[in-house]
């Protein structure tokens, strides 16, 4: 953001990309300073997340409703309300342990995808 600043002419470009630099700079201070709060914050935001992304979801599937399928945004929405009240339920405790189990969720998730992108692939020969 720094560097935009000065590629940037006009006053107020400069004032906004420098002031976007100093927050970016003082929230990765804070997040080296004190890990677990950002870990906690991170996760609240995290379930807030969830919850409207929830919503908007079930809005969305009946909306569709008369489509086919339209039920599948619906769990979805379901899903993510659940997942969302869940962690809020637990939080900030749960500042400790959501990020550790959706990074472990992603890899588990991209590890067999791998494996089955490979099967497939010798099964193609």
């Amino acid at each position: 953001q720094l560097v935009e600043a000065f590629r940037h002419t006009g006053w107020k470009s400069t004032l906004w990309h420098i002031l976007i630099a100093l927050v970016y700079l003082a929230a990765g201070g804070l997040t080296i300073h004190n890990p677990l709060s950002a870990a906690v914050a991170l996760t609240f935001v995290l379930a807030v997340a969830f919850l409207a992304t929830g919503v908007f979801r079930i809005f969305i599937a009946f909306q569709l409703k008369p489509a086919s399928g339209w039920w599948w945004p619906l769990v979805a929405g379901i899903g993510s309300l659940a997942l969302g009240a869940m962690i809020y339920a637990q939080w900030p405790v749960s500042g400790l342990w959501v990020i550790g189990l959706f990074v472990a969720i992603e890899m588990i998730m991209n590890g067999w995808s791998y494996i089955v992108i490979a099967l497939a692939a010798r099964n193609a020969r």
